[in-house]
């Protein structure tokens, strides 16, 4: 496994129309040094990284096999509208974690936005904990409350 990490935005969010470039950037050098397919490239995000995230897979599609996204949502914050981004010609998987008590990435916008990733034809699941936005990540919060995506 090779994992790149860009520089966080510690106390601030990911620009999206910015920085969708860096991480294609980062993936590209990264492939220079090491024989990387596209079908094994994963994106991860928090919050404004998991808006990221999708921006740059469902932008780039065909370059990205997967997001693994937490407390964010697929559209809302990317940039794109809702038909952009399922014109994504290569329907990459999704594991999407949202927290039920998440009052900036509200449960019901988050369910209604992975349903149309799922319902597009998009391998997707959806977990669902107890747990705010600002949950620490190693806080135990019992099992999942609901691990699929109807559709």
């Amino acid at each position: 496994y090779i994992t790149i990490a860009l520089d966080t935005r510690e106390g601030g969010c990911w620009d999206m129309n910015a920085d969708p470039a860096a991480i294609l950037a980062a993936i590209a050098d990264v492939k220079t040094h090491f024989n990387i397919e596209a079908t094994r490239v994963i994106l991860g995000g928090y919050s404004s990284g998991g808006d990221l995230s999708y921006r740059v897979a469902f932008t780039a599609s065909q370059q990205i096999a997967g997001v693994l996204a937490e407390n964010t949502s697929p559209f809302r914050d990317t940039g794109l509208t809702p038909a952009q981004a399922l014109a994504a010609p290569f329907k990459f998987n999704v594991v999407h974690l949202a927290h039920l008590q998440d009052t900036t990435y509200p449960i019901d916008t988050v369910r209604a936005e992975t349903d149309a990733v799922a319902n597009a034809g998009f391998p997707i699941q959806r977990i669902e904990r107890d747990g705010t936005h600002y949950d620490f990540p190693d806080a135990f919060l019992g099992p999942p409350v609901n691990a699929n995506v109807p559709g």
